[in-house]
């Protein structure tokens, strides 16, 4: 989130190069990926601790109300099943 700040007021000053946008667009762009892979790796992890019942409930929770899989068209490829968008 820092970094974005950082991009954002340096763009609004002005001056700023292609460079340095590159630089800072890579950079966000990692940390984003590694944040997404800790997020859903976690969600693997519940997955091995809980049984069919509190699986349902956990997909159900997390706003997968569709097929077998726990899928409705939502989920990580759209909604980001209810956390708010995740505007990290």
């Amino acid at each position: 989130m820092d970094r974005e700040r950082e991009l954002d007021e340096r763009f609004a000053e002005g001056g700023i190069t292609s460079d340095v946008i590159e630089a800072l667009t890579v950079e966000i762009g990692e940390l984003q990926g590694r944040l997404r892979h800790l997020h859903l790796s976690y969600h693997l992890q519940m997955d091995e601790l809980l049984n069919e019942e509190q699986k349902a409930r956990y997909r159900h929770a997390r706003g997968y109300h569709g097929d077998a899989d726990g899928h409705s068209g939502g989920g990580h490829h759209g909604d980001h099943h209810g956390h708010g968008g995740h505007h990290h």
